[in-house]
């Protein structure tokens, strides 16, 4: 069950992602750690009922991605992913929210 937290964790995140965008600076993370600060269970709501496939490593990880997305992606799945570098987590939070086309979803 979604609560008043998880809404206003999201708002809070889109709230820093707008102003931090009208400051003309990146919104990679921050949205995400405001998300996670505000609601430290938005992860598992956000996830609850999605695949979820995450790629780990010291070498390769940006090349497997794009593999990876665009088998995906042309299999007919929506994907939402991360290919900037940014840390995983918060980055996640961000960019879960996004509204997939497809039933079928795989979040990176």
């Amino acid at each position: 069950m979604v609560s008043i937290r998880f809404h206003l964790a999201v708002f809070s995140a889109k709230c820093t992602k707008l102003g931090l965008r009208i400051l003309g600076r990146g919104a990679t993370t921050l949205p995400g750690k405001v998300a996670v600060k505000v609601d430290p269970k938005i992860l598992e709501k956000l996830c609850s009922g999605r695949n979820c496939v995450t790629i780990t490593g010291t070498n390769g990880k940006t090349t497997t991605t794009h593999m990876i997305t665009d088998i995906f992606r042309n299999c007919g799945y929506t994907v939402v992913t991360n290919v900037s570098g940014a840390y995983w987590k918060q980055t996640k939070v961000r960019m879960e929210r996004s509204p997939a086309r497809s039933s079928r979803r795989y979040l990176w």
